[in-house]
């Protein structure tokens, strides 16, 4: 639902499509958002044997955590974790499917995201 693989499998654009992300005009969300999504891509990558030569159900748990620490060091893993959690609370007391209330919160971003840590 949030991964569209379609484009890559049965289209002829080669694309894949990552749709988990609500509009921002934050740079530093765009960032961790790219920097997750090429976390994915690289890992997706670098394991193509185990992935494609057993049964889904058989490759075990593979989380967002384990694919971060696969791909980045500990510096970025650790800004990247911080975001993915820092996003699950904020989410965990909202009902806000659509990511208004996080739109219109968007100047909190620039006390608790900074830029500096990947400059």
């Amino acid at each position: 639902m949030w991964l569209n693989f379609i484009p890559i499998i049965w289209g002829n654009r080669g694309t894949i499509e990552f749709r988990c992300h609500v509009p921002t005009v934050s740079a530093q969300k765009v960032i961790n958002w790219l920097y997750i999504c090429i976390a994915i891509l690289e890992f997706a990558k670098k394991n193509i044997p185990l992935l494609v030569s057993q049964p889904f159900n058989e490759i075990g748990e593979i989380n967002l955590e384990m694919v971060l620490e696969k791909v980045y060091p500990s510096n970025i893993c650790n800004i990247l974790n911080k975001y993915i959690s820092d996003r699950k609370k904020h989410y965990a007391c909202k009902n806000d499917a659509i990511g208004e209330t996080e739109i219109y919160g968007e100047e909190r971003d620039k006390e608790i995201f900074k830029l500096i840590p990947f400059v």
